[in-house]
C-alpha cells in the first residue's frame, strides 16, 4: 500500500513512521527546503535559530516522545541533552540560578521581579501542576490495562472535577461565579478535556518494522483530490 503525506512537520513524519512501521510505502512532499515544520531551524543573515527545542519535550524514557521512538524503533539511535531554558526579554533576563533550589525556581525568580504579581503568579503554577497531575494520569492510563487503567482513568476523573480545577486556579474555596470565570479565562469544558486525552492515547499505537520513506521538498501542493 502506498500514502502521500502533505508537509515534514512533526505529525507527518511520525504519521510516516508509523505507516512504514506497518508496511506500507510513503511519500512526504514539502514546499519547504528543509523539514522539520514549525521546528526546522531558521537561517537569516548569517544568523541559525533551532526552535524545535522550544516546542517539543518528554524525551527521557516513558514520556510521549520518548514512547513515540521507542515504538518506532528509534530510541536508542537519537541523542538527547539535558538543559534548562533561557528566556530573555528587554529589560530582565531568566537564567537557571547558580545554586539550583527546585523546580520552581521560575516562579520565584518572577515573584521576586514582579512582587506585585505574586498572588497571580502563585495562583498560575497552581493550576499549571494540576494540570501537568492530570496529563500524566491520562498518560498512564492509556498504557496501562485492567485494574491498574481503571485506578489511573479514576484518579484523573476525580482531579478533573470542577471543584477541584476552580481550587487550582483560584486557591481555594470556589463558587459558581468563580467555575464560570475558569471556563472564560480557559476557553474549555470538561467534556472537550476529557475527549482530547482519549483522541490523544489513541493516537500512540502501532506495532510493525521499518522500510522506506521518500521524502521531496522545495514542492508545493495546488489541489488534493480524495
Amino acid at each position: 500500500m502506498k500514502a502521500i503525506i502533505i508537509g515534514s512537520g512533526i505529525s507527518g513524519l511520525v504519521a510516516a513512521g508509523y505507516l512504514v512501521k506497518n508496511g506500507w510505502e510513503v511519500f512526504i512532499y514539502e514546499q519547504f527546503n528543509k523539514i522539520g515544520g514549525v521546528t526546522a531551524q531558521i537561517e537569516k543573515e548569517g544568523y541559525r535559530w533551532d526552535l524545535g527545542q522550544m516546542l517539543v519535550e518528554g524525551f527521557g524514557p516513558g514520556e510521549p516522545v520518548g514512547l513515540v521512538f521507542s515504538e518506532l524503533d528509534v530510541f536508542d539511535k537519537i541523542e538527547t541533552k539535558r538543559t534548562e531554558r533561557a528566556y530573555i526579554f528587554p529589560d530582565f533576563a531568566l537564567n537557571k540560578p547558580d545554586k539550583y533550589s527546585d523546580i520552581f525556581w521560575r516562579r520565584e525568580k518572577f515573584k521576586e521581579l514582579f512582587p506585585s504579581d505574586s498572588k497571580g503568579i502563585d495562583k498560575y503554577y497552581k493550576f499549571y501542576v494540576k494540570m501537568m497531575e492530570i496529563i500524566t494520569l491520562a498518560q498512564k492510563a492509556e498504557r496501562a490495562s485492567g485494574l491498574k487503567s481503571l485506578f489511573l482513568t479514576i484518579r484523573m476523573f476525580f482531579k478533573l472535577l470542577p471543584g477541584d480545577l476552580v481550587a487550582a486556579y483560584f486557591g481555594g474555596p470556589y463558587s459558581p461565579a468563580q467555575y464560570d470565570q475558569l471556563k472564560e479565562d480557559l476557553g474549555f469544558n470538561l467534556t472537550i478535556i476529557l475527549q482530547f486525552f482519549r483522541f490523544i492515547g489513541d493516537l500512540f499505537t502501532g506495532d510493525a518494522s521499518w522500510i522506506s520513506v521518500s521524502l521531496t521538498h522545495s514542492t508545493k501542493v495546488f489541489a488534493c483530490l480524495i
